[in-house]
Formats: C-alpha cells, sequence, structure tokens
C-alpha cells in the first residue's frame, strides 16, 4: 500500500471515529427557549413548562434518559389538559340527571355546560358530536341510553390530548424537536469544525485511498482479493458494518429523536442550502449522495477503460446530487413543494396522495407544472424510454437506488443471490407492491378527486343521495 493510501485510509478512520462518537457529544438540557421553539400553542407550551418546572436547567448527559424524561412530561402535561377539556364525572353525572326518561335530547345539555366560556364551549361542542347518533333516539331502557351516553364521553375524553393537547401521532416528530432543540454542549460549541472534519476529511481520505489504484496495473476489471476482504465477504468488518448500517435505518425512520446528535452535525449544510436546520431526512439525503458521489467516483477510477461505465456513473452522480438533492432544497427556498424531478410513480409512492395534489395546486402555476411534469414522466415518459432502451435507462443511468448499487454496491456484488429462486421471489415481491401500489393510489384517487375537482373549478356530479363522483 502506498503512503498516500496509508494517509487516506487513516482520515478515513479517524473521521468514522469522529461521526460515532457525535453521537454522545452532545448533553440536553430542557429550557424556556427550547419548549418556546419547538410548541407554538401558547396553552400547551404553558402546560408543558408547568409540569416541567423541577427539570428546567437540569443536564442530561446522553440522549436516552433525556427522551425518558420528556415522554413523562408530555404525558402529565396532557392529563393537565385532558382535566380542563375533558368531561369529568361530576359534570357526567350533571348531564344524566339533565336528561328525563329514556329519550335523549342534545338541547338539554346546554343547561349542564353554557355557553360563553371557550372551555365551556369545546365540551358542549364536542359532546355534541360525539353523541349527535343518539339525538332524538328513544332508548329501550334509562340503562341502555346512561351506558351509550358514558361511553361516548369516555371517547371525548380520551380524544383530548389530540385535540387540545400533544397528539399520538406527532409523537415521534415532537420528541425530535425536543430533543434537537435541547442539545448543548460540546458538539453545538464545536460543530462547523466536527463537519469539516467528519464529512470533507472523510471524503477527502476517501479519495486518497482510491485514486492511486488509478495508476495500478493495466486497464481492466479488477477484483482482487475482494473474497479474501473482511469487508466484502462477510468478515468481522463487514458484519459490523451491516449491523451499524441496519441499526441506523432503524433510528432513521423510528427514533430519529435518539440521532439528534447526527443531524445537528448537518446542520450548517442545511442552513447553507435551504436556509433552515437539518431534519434526520437531509442527514439521510445528504449521506447518500456523498457515498454515490465518492463511490462514483472509486467506479471510474475502477473501470478508467470503459467510456460506458464512466458516462454512466457520471450520470448517476450528476442525477442524484442536483435532482434528487440540490434542487428539491432550492424549491424549499422559494416556497414550492419539495420535489425529486427524476423521481417517478410508484418509486414516489406518495406523488398521489391528497396532502401532496394539494401542496402542487396550492402553489399556483409552478405547482400545477410540477404535478403535470409527474404524471407525464409515469405515464408518457418512462413506457416509451422502456420501450427503445429498457429498463436499464432509468436504473442504471437515472435513479438513486440503482446509483447507489452501482457505486457503494460495487464491491459487494459476489454477495447477492444468483439462484433462479431469489430472482422468483424478488419478481413475487416486486409485483406484489406494485399491484398494492396502484390499488391504494387509485383508491385514493378516487375519494379525494372531486375535491381536487372544486380546486380546478369543476363541479364533481352527485347523485341522489348525495354521493359525488
Amino acid at each position: 500500500m502506498r503512503p498516500i493510501q496509508i494517509l487516506g485510509l487513516s482520515l478515513f478512520i479517524l473521521a468514522l471515529g469522529a461521526f460515532v462518537a457525535a453521537f454522545s457529544l452532545s448533553q440536553f438540557q430542557l429550557s424556556p427557549a427550547s419548549l418556546e421553539a419547538v410548541i407554538a400553542d401558547a396553552e400547551k407550551r404553558a402546560a408543558f413548562t408547568e409540569v416541567a418546572q423541577s427539570q428546567m436547567g437540569q443536564t442530561y448527559g446522553h440522549q436516552f434518559a433525556f427522551v425518558e424524561m420528556v415522554k413523562k412530561l408530555r404525558q402529565q402535561a396532557n392529563q393537565k389538559l385532558a382535566a380542563k377539556y375533558g368531561l369529568s364525572d361530576a359534570e357526567t353525572e350533571k348531564i344524566l340527571a339533565a336528561i328525563p326518561g329514556k329519550k335523549y335530547q342534545l338541547s338539554s345539555l346546554e343547561t349542564v355546560l353554557p355557553k360563553g366560556d371557550p372551555v365551556a364551549d369545546f365540551k358542549l361542542q364536542s359532546l355534541k358530536d360525539y353523541t349527535a347518533w343518539m339525538e332524538g333516539r328513544d332508548f329501550a331502557s334509562r340503562a341502555e341510553l346512561e351506558n351509550n351516553l358514558r361511553s361516548a364521553i369516555a371517547g371525548l375524553n380520551a380524544s383530548v390530548a389530540d385535540q387540545k393537547g400533544f397528539p399520538a401521532y406527532d409523537t415521534k416528530n415532537f420528541l425530535f424537536q425536543i430533543t434537537k432543540k435541547s442539545s448543548v454542549g460540546f458538539l453545538v460549541t464545536w460543530q462547523t469544525a466536527l463537519v469539516g472534519l467528519i464529512f470533507l476529511g472523510g471524503s477527502l481520505g476517501a479519495l486518497l485511498y482510491i485514486y492511486p489504484q488509478r495508476f495500478e496495473g493495466t486497464p481492466g476489471i479488477k477484483n482482487n482479493h475482494i473474497f479474501q476482504s473482511s469487508i466484502t465477504n462477510r468478515g468481522l468488518i463487514g458484519i459490523s458494518v451491516g449491523v451499524f448500517l441496519i441499526v441506523f435505518y432503524i433510528f432513521l425512520y423510528f427514533y430519529p429523536y435518539y440521532i439528534t446528535n447526527w443531524v445537528r452535525l448537518v446542520d450548517p449544510v442545511s442552513l447553507a442550502l435551504n436556509g433552515g436546520e437539518a431534519s434526520q431526512w437531509f442527514l439521510y439525503g445528504f449521506l447518500y449522495t456523498l457515498a454515490i458521489l465518492v463511490m462514483g467516483l472509486r467506479m471510474m477510477v475502477k473501470y478508467r477503460h470503459s467510456p460506458y461505465q464512466i458516462w454512466r456513473t457520471g450520470s448517476v452522480i450528476f442525477f442524484q446530487t442536483s435532482f434528487a438533492f440540490i434542487i428539491p432544497q432550492v424549491l424549499t427556498v422559494l416556497h414550492l413543494p419539495y420535489m425529486d424531478l427524476k423521481n417517478i410513480w410508484p418509486l414516489d409512492y406518495d406523488l398521489f396522495t391528497p396532502g401532496r395534489i394539494e401542496g402542487y395546486t396550492q402553489a399556483g402555476l409552478v405547482g400545477y407544472s410540477m404535478l403535470f411534469w409527474g404524471v407525464v414522466l409515469t405515464v408518457v415518459g418512462v413506457p416509451t424510454m422502456t420501450y427503445f432502451f429498457g429498463k436499464r435507462w432509468y436504473c442504471s443511468w437515472v435513479c438513486g437506488c440503482g446509483g447507489l448499487a452501482e457505486t457503494l454496491g460495487d464491491p459487494y456484488r459476489q454477495l447477492s443471490d444468483k439462484s433462479l429462486q431469489a430472482w422468483r421471489i424478488e419478481r413475487v415481491l416486486i409485483h406484489s407492491v406494485l399491484v398494492f401500489a396502484l390499488v391504494m393510489t387509485g383508491l385514493m384517487l378516487y375519494t379525494f378527486l372531486p375535491k381536487v375537482g372544486n380546486c380546478w373549478g369543476c363541479q364533481p356530479i352527485k347523485s341522489k343521495n348525495g354521493m359525488a363522483f
């Protein structure tokens, strides 16, 4: 191994070690500023602040203990808000007493829950919503009426946290934001220096290790020592890297609040590109793009004798760097919908979800153009190109997944299962996912198209029973 390669490998290992160490380089401290940055609603912030008084300013050495503490405070704040906006046992008994006989009348509730106060108005409206099906109904017995009413009130009280407190569906995002905003200490102080060491230093080290291979031997495909290397043939190093990547993906998708230190590392990059702080998905996109870029240059060195391989690798680097990473950040700066312009449905599986369609229609002409581009690329562009050039034009020249497989995955090709049985299983899985995507997208569009029709000035046709078509 040449001295320059030893230097590059040493620099890369140092950068990788610093990245792993950054996982625990922060401390966490709850403060009024962090709560104000995350909880916009004043009433919810006041409830959380009240139950968190004993924790304010206390420093936690790692994110695991901090997250558990925040979870408990969040639950206590929800209980506090539920006690305020939910119906108490005493109010439930008054409501039951105000209803004579076995017939339920909503009008009788206003004597127990008068209007005029925001809290009372919320309780009254919620109770009306939850008991609308009971209005005017003559139950078989008084006990049946009371049981149904108590069940409705229990459902109402259970929903108060989602309406007035911290909803369950937002738990992951809330914990991520509060953990990120509460980080203090070494990583925050030396953030810029760590970015340079880890990402620039690591990339430089990898390139210093790769580039001298250009001058080794004669041109041609070389897989020397692939099967003997611990990294590329199920050795201890390769298994360790695989486990690390699996754990990283689990954290990324399901527990992002545990990797806020890593997300904070790329805040300077995110601020430079889109003016905002990084999310876990920005971290993922950044690492993904960096891997394709560095390993793409390795591909060009390895296959330097083949113009086809050089052009193809340059193509996937270009599309991933520009279309998949930089252009979407620019769209965010321009307050336009986020879109990877090279991505197609069903790979872009949520292209036709109601939220995405509404985002495009609300963005004016540019938004409509983006939606039109997505439809034309899916319905016309891909089938036409595939007919003339096969699927390779996209998978090997444009697609980010194919790009990662062709670059970072190149040293690991020999590990894939080449058996006929594996190919059959792959076909079944691929076609099953495609059918599922078709059915679900069709159902979503069926329920949403009348709403889109209104947006475009087209009135949906209604049948006599009011159903829209």
